[in-house]
């Protein structure tokens, strides 16, 4: 059995909060999740509260289409702390949600958990406090209006809502927990971090620095699991500048970062298997 000190035995599994701010990564040892979480809040570094509850997703989602529209997949994890702060209970279910959207001058989102999923949310113990709806604005997203054949009106993106940030308060995915979890661990990864080139954050995490000069640098973080590429600047002040899906990015650029965290040792998961499944019955025109 390899020891929990061992880089290969240490992995994080970053999460959402499901109506805050608030980022956090689990740390998992050995494949199992630990007590151990980092928090980062917009502001910089957070806590976990005293007797607490806290509704968070894993920042990976699927996207597929049902009769009637788009439903959206996604695990929940519910943690409970104990007077110190520290996770006492730990549950987790697997969701769908129904997409919901409001175009028009006021753009927006709502996420309505189905029957099913109700069913799910029972069975995991997690009790009937966690929101049923979830709701959000597109505005800023780039998001504009598409009337398809069937009349439903959705995003006009290329992948047709599939790179949508969830939950709708998180447009950057898990990029400030990511950070914070970079700089506790300076030396968590295989080589010193360079000022320019590549190195590998995680397992499914490659990171480019630009080195911009006058002590500013770009960030480019390749993120197999969720499937998005996040540019954060460094300069005075640390600043994410957008957020994309892959299937909005260039494919030569994703085709060199995956053979890159290869070489640096890392388990990328596959460009082609690395799409959200799609349910083709019913998918818009």
């Amino acid at each position: 059995m390899a020891s929990t000190d061992s880089p290969s035995a240490v992995g994080y599994k970053f999460l959402l909060d499901a109506t805050g701010s608030r980022q956090y990564a689990l740390r998992i040892e050995d494949g199992r999740p630990t007590k151990k979480v980092t928090v980062a809040t917009p502001v910089g570094a957070g806590t976990l509260k005293p007797n607490e509850t806290i509704y968070a997703f894993a920042e990976e989602t699927a996207m597929s289409y049902a009769t009637g529209g788009m439903v959206l997949g996604a695990t929940l994890y519910k943690i409970v702390t104990d007077s110190d702060g520290i996770p006492k209970d730990m549950r987790q279910a697997s969701v769908e949600f129904a997409v919901e959207f409001s175009m028009g001058a006021d753009k927006g989102v709502t996420y309505k958990l189905t029957p099913g999923s109700d069913v799910a949310l029972a069975q995991a113990n997690i009790g009937d406090d966690f929101p049923r709806e979830l709701t959000g604005s597109l505005a800023g997203n780039g998001f504009d209006e598409k009337v398809t054949g069937g009349g439903l009106i959705v995003p006009s993106t290329k992948s047709m809502g599939m790179d949508m940030p969830f939950p709708p308060q998180h447009e950057t995915g898990a990029s400030l927990v990511r950070a914070a979890v970079e700089n506790a661990n300076p030396a968590a990864n295989d080589a010193a971090r360079p000022a320019a080139g590549f190195y590998k954050s995680d397992a499914q995490t490659l990171v480019e620095v630009k080195d911009l000069g006058a002590g500013e640098s770009l960030r480019l973080v390749f993120n197999f699991e969720s499937r998005r590429v996040t540019e954060i600047f460094t300069g005075k002040a640390e600043a994410a500048l957008g957020s994309y899906g892959f299937d909005a990015y260039d494919a030569d650029a994703l085709k060199n970062a995956f053979d890159k965290l290869v070489e640096l040792k890392g388990a990328p998961r596959t460009l082609e298997n690395s799409r959200p499944a799609r349910v083709p019955a019913a998918k818009p025109a």
